[in-house]
């Protein structure tokens, strides 16, 4: 363990520190041969670091996966904006011919009620 030669790893605020130099000094001068099987080989630490780096930022790996996941997830929502503010543009030029036309034929009516009441009032109607 880290712990043995004197490395401490904090996992709250991943932080890695020598917390004593006394303990890695006797460990290189006594046990070398101990750290280095701890560091290489295929069930080391280094390979279990190596592991798991390459399973978390290597291709395939947890970060590029999840950031292709959010790009994709950003791409829809873009689309999605792009259709819903065609989808305004289009209600918007829909209702204001509406209104228009609408407009028009009070326009119209107001009109004819004129000259209805013209009529009735000169009594040629």
């Amino acid at each position: 363990m880290l712990s043995d030669l004197g490395i401490q790893t904090n996992g709250q605020n991943n932080t890695i520190a020598l917390s004593s130099a006394s303990t890695l000094s006797t460990a290189l001068t006594n046990n070398l041969s101990e750290v280095q099987s701890f560091f290489s080989g295929a069930n080391s630490w280094g390979a279990q670091m190596n592991n798991w780096l390459n399973s978390t930022i290597g291709t395939g790996g947890t970060i590029p996966n999840q950031q292709a996941t959010l790009t994709q997830e950003s791409t829809n929502i873009t689309t999605q904006i792009s259709n819903l503010e065609t989808k305004v543009s289009s209600d918007t030029a829909q209702w204001l011919s509406e209104f228009q036309a609408m407009e028009l034929a009070t326009s119209q009516t107001n009109q004819e009620m004129t000259y209805l009441s013209e009529q009735i009032t000169n009594g040629t109607l």
